[in-house]
């Protein structure tokens, strides 16, 4: 899911957290669980915009523990939920204290094997320099920035991605396409979608511009000609005077790779003002009600790429999956909740291929990490050398009178460092 720009504010949470676990009880550090109980937690959003989105994938962490019984071999598996969002005052959403004490609170508790986490690589930004030194596994369900695993020029911040792991070795893994993935996604299907010329635009957000950055390279390698890029500012009236500057370029069409906390709305009623008949493309960062659900007549010609799978093209695994969830909960799971399903499963097979040294938190790691050919609600995963996904097929939708109208299905390939 989407990365909010890390601010100041979150990098000197993040340097807190960090402080607090370098500081913290040795025993909390320790290298082995003790005794033949061990606890998987999760720290997802489960109040705020994504509340919805969140639970349902924490329901699929739930199920996928009880198809395992509770065990592995001779442990037994406790599950731990926390919350890290708020609901009011000033930020609502995810919260980067509550995302820090959440991954605080994982290593104060001695059987902390593994973690679940995060919806957003924002707060995964906070999280895993903590859960890295403590020394557990981390794998996530939602969190699609580029540089919590890799160096792509343009497309990260600086020092990413060896800030995230303060210990030095790699503790992280994810089971949804990375942003790379999605925007060779995105270039491609706009070319389908019969466009030869592109305008590029960012939100001046880290997740927005290096969504647009990397959508940029893989436009280009989709044989698409960019005739503009250029930045847009959330904190705007209007985009009048922006969009007149994108209709002079004459693009086939525009691709966005700002959230839907970014004006966006405003955005895309000026660019269908200006330029009614051309495509409008965005990331997953819009596939919010808030958005495409408020765009009216401007919805003309918008689609949107989703990192997750609509759960109707999941392979057949997911599919009885989604049968099982229905079952249990009485309601549809989200799409992202059979990525939850499979973080989960993932970490109970690493788990167990780890054997008598399943309370190695190191052991676990080093499975976790090694994870080739595993069948999941999602596809087979292998997790590659920097903790990138080998799934590689997306999503994508057509805003229609305020809904999401499933319109293809997508594959995309990695960046080239």
């Amino acid at each position: 899911m989407p990365r909010t720009l890390v601010t100041a504010l979150l990098v000197l949470a993040c340097l807190a957290a960090v402080t607090f676990v370098a500081c913290g009880d040795e025993q909390s550090r320790s290298g082995r669980v003790p005794g033949d109980t061990l606890t998987i937690f999760s720290s997802l959003p489960l109040q705020g915009p994504h509340a919805d989105q969140a639970q349902s994938v924490v329901n699929a962490e739930k199920l996928a523990l009880r198809e395992a019984g509770g065990r592995v071999g001779d442990f037994k598996i406790n599950f731990a939920s926390a919350d890290d969002a708020t609901a009011g005052g000033d930020r609502v959403g995810w919260d980067p204290d509550k995302t820090a004490e959440n991954a605080r609170k994982a290593v104060e508790n001695t059987r902390t094997i593994a973690y679940i986490g995060d919806f957003e690589s924002g707060a995964t930004a906070i999280s895993l320099p903590i859960t890295n030194e403590a020394g557990f596994a981390q794998v996530s369900p939602a969190s699609t920035a580029i540089g919590l695993t890799k160096v792509v020029p343009g497309a990260v911040e600086a020092g990413e991605p060896d800030k995230f792991y303060p210990s030095g070795d790699r503790s992280f893994a994810r089971v949804v396409p990375a942003d790379d993935v999605q925007a060779s996604a995105a270039a491609r299907w706009t070319r389908q979608l019969g466009a030869r010329t592109v305008f590029v635009l960012g939100d001046k957000s880290l997740e927005g511009d290096g969504l647009a950055e990397l959508y940029l390279t893989a436009a280009r390698d989709a044989g698409l000609r960019v005739v503009g890029q250029e930045r847009m500012d959330p904190r705007d009236e209007d985009y009048v005077e922006l969009a007149r500057d994108v209709t002079r370029a004459r693009p086939d069409a525009i691709y966005f790779g700002g959230g839907a906390d970014s004006n966006s709305v405003q955005l895309w009623r000026d660019l269908h003002a200006a330029a009614p008949g051309t495509l409008k493309i965005g990331s997953h960062n819009l596939l919010v009600p808030d958005f495409y659900g408020r765009l009216g007549s401007a919805s003309a010609g918008t689609y949107i790429t989703s990192a997750a799978l609509d759960p109707s093209q999941l392979p057949a695994r997911g599919r009885r999956f989604v049968r099982d969830y229905r079952r249990e909960f009485g309601e549809a799971p989200d799409r992202f909740a059979a990525y939850g399903h499979a973080a989960m499963a993932l970490l109970l097979n690493a788990i167990g291929r780890a054997g008598d040294d399943a309370p190695e938190r190191d052991r676990v790691i080093d499975e976790t990490l090694a994870t080739t050919g595993f069948s999941s609600a999602v596809g087979t995963i292998s997790i590659d050398e920097n903790g990138d996904t080998s799934l590689d097929r997306l999503s994508g939708y057509r805003v229609r009178n305020g809904r999401l109208s499933l319109a293809a299905a997508l594959r995309g390939e990695p960046a080239k460092p």
